[in-house]
């Protein structure tokens, strides 16, 4: 592949990216990518062939992104279990609340659908598996069941106020928008993920 093929369907992948995020997948227009991309919408078909390929490409991409997270966060040797959990919980919430859109493109299938064999829910399976093993190397002294289980609860407490952050917000009192009642809300929850020994 030509470096300048190469770039164009990078800023195009990039640009079908932004489109979503800005307005959502049941908005996305071949013409608002192509403008956003810097490009004509016949590269797009030239490149993809068909918006969904296009689409498809877009958000494996932003899995591999997502993939990410415990490698950066769980990994870090400078820093406490209990400061890698907050530092891997914080980055899954900021990035929840930061790509709101994306995130619900990629939950489209499995929620409204019940298709759960999605490249999403295959992925999602692995980070959660991958998340597993890295916690065990943490001393919580459980068996691994029940350490799934908290692992589910954990990542359900941040997901779901991490997609609605308006949610709680007059029951909670807090404005899950704003990153500090984030960092305090996670700091919560991970001193109780470890007092659950």
């Amino acid at each position: 592949m030509t470096e300048k093929r190469h770039s164009n369907r990078k800023k195009i992948v990039s640009g079908a990216i932004d489109c979503i995020e800005e307005h959502g997948l049941e908005a996305l227009t071949i013409r608002a990518i192509a403008a956003k991309a810097g490009v004509n919408s016949a590269a797009i078909n030239y490149y993809f062939g068909t918006k969904e390929k296009l689409i498809e490409e877009a958000l494996d991409q932003t899995l591999q992104e997502f993939k990410k997270i415990p490698e950066e966060t769980l990994r870090a040797d400078n820093l406490d279990p209990q400061d890698r959990l907050r530092a891997f919980f914080s980055a899954f919430f900021d990035g929840l609340v930061m790509w709101p859109r994306l995130v619900k493109a990629h939950l489209q299938s499995p929620l409204f659908a019940a298709n759960y064999g999605t490249r999403f829910v295959d992925t999602f399976n692995s980070f959660l598996t991958d998340l597993l093993r890295r916690l065990e190397e943490i001393p919580f002294g459980s068996q691994e069941q029940n350490l799934r289980t908290r692992i589910i609860q954990s990542i359900s407490a941040v997901l779901i106020p991490g997609l609605m952050p308006g949610l709680f917000t007059y029951f909670s009192g807090l404005d899950f928008t704003d990153p500090e009642a984030r960092r305090s809300y996670i700091d919560d929850l991970v001193t109780r993920l470890f007092s659950c020994r």
